[in-house]
């Protein structure tokens, strides 16, 4: 794997850690629809 470069590099060392990351970011904030839900009354769905 390609070494990252820049400040990246001092939490993700490789290029596959920095998409790694990338996708995981977008995972994470995609949960937070769910708290969202769940505080407005909506039903559970997965």
């Amino acid at each position: 794997d390609r070494p990252a470069t820049g400040k990246v590099a001092a939490f993700a060392p490789t290029l596959g850690h920095v998409l790694l990351l990338a996708s995981n970011h977008t995972l994470m904030h995609a949960g937070q629809f769910s708290v969202v839900r769940r505080l407005l009354g909506k039903p559970v769905l997965f």
